[in-house]
């Protein structure tokens, strides 16, 4: 029970921790980050196929790259992006877009996993 206890505390802490940035925050957009470190914490690298963060969430290709633009640097609906994931096209096929992290993105994934203060 402890440790379920422990979970749950993590997640409470993260969904806390994404609050910062935006309280009215998607899951969407919160899922879309999750699965693209998840990702790259998988293959040790900092290069994911949104095709393939697209392929895991049960959510539409259009949902996934609304969420993309929101972390990115471009803008959304007039507002300016987070700038936590940079974006670009994959050499190999024009097709598929490829998402790395930012320096922010990157402070940011840490601060998830960062236990929280007695």
């Amino acid at each position: 029970m402890k440790e379920r206890l422990a979970e749950i505390e993590t997640l409470r802490r993260q969904l806390a921790t994404f609050s910062t940035i935006d309280p009215t925050m998607s899951i969407v957009s919160m899922q879309t980050l999750t699965e693209v470190l998840w990702r790259m914490a998988e293959d040790d690298t900092n290069i994911v196929k949104q095709a393939d963060v697209v392929h895991e969430l049960p959510v539409t290709h259009a949902s996934v790259s609304r969420a993309v633009t929101y972390w990115s640097e471009h803008k959304l609906n007039g507002k300016d992006g987070k700038g936590f994931l940079l974006t670009s096209q994959d050499p190999e096929n024009r097709r598929y877009t490829l998402l790395r992290l930012s320096g922010r993105g990157s402070m940011f994934s840490r601060s998830l996993f960062v236990p929280r203060e007695e």
